[in-house]
């Protein structure tokens, strides 16, 4: 099983150049924008 942030991490991969990191924080903070965006697509 895989946890949010694995997926996160593998979707932001995918859209960036090989060779390209990113930083803890920011897959924090791509994953906390999402949750909000779940949450207020589904809230309809």
């Amino acid at each position: 099983r895989r946890t949010w942030l694995a997926v996160v991490k593998s979707r932001v991969s995918f859209q960036l150049p090989d060779g390209v990191n990113i930083s803890k924080e920011a897959r924090s903070a791509i994953s906390r924008a999402a949750s909000v965006f779940v949450l207020y697509a589904t809230s309809w």
